[in-house]
């Protein structure tokens, strides 16, 4: 269930964010509801309000939850992350595509003269030849 939408006019350093996160923690009363305690028959403890925190790969959410760690007495760290599955598709197709991307010009107009040089050639070719 999403908490609050708060906008973060400074840097997002972990800290920041950590800093911004507990605040909204305090303004739902559940800071310290966020330990995590399975009961032996799979089931976690109904005191515990957080459950996980859902972020992207960026390293100051890792920052962020190293802060948290720290000030939150019942916080697990990172055992309370999720990694956006969408973000990390987002990636891995970025991945992919990036190599079918066309090469971007130079100052020198390098990649200009080339493609000059490779339409010659090619004009040259003799397709029948290919062929037979």
């Amino acid at each position: 269930m999403l908490l609050d939408i708060v906008e973060v006019a400074q840097s997002h350093m972990g800290v920041i964010l950590g800093e911004t996160f507990v605040e909204v923690l305090k303004a739902f009363g559940i800071e310290k509801k966020v330990l995590v305690v399975f009961e032996p028959n799979g089931h976690h403890s109904p005191e515990c309000q957080v459950l996980s925190i859902t972020v992207d790969n960026a390293s100051n959410n890792d920052a962020m939850f190293a802060y948290l760690e720290r000030v939150l007495f019942d916080f697990p760290g990172t055992a309370n992350q999720t990694r956006c599955f969408a973000h990390t598709i987002n990636l891995c197709a970025k991945s992919i595509l990036k190599h079918f991307d066309l090469p971007k010009k130079d100052k020198n107009n390098t990649l200009d003269h080339a493609a000059n040089v490779l339409a010659n050639l090619a004009e040259n070719i003799d397709h029948d030849a290919d062929m037979g």
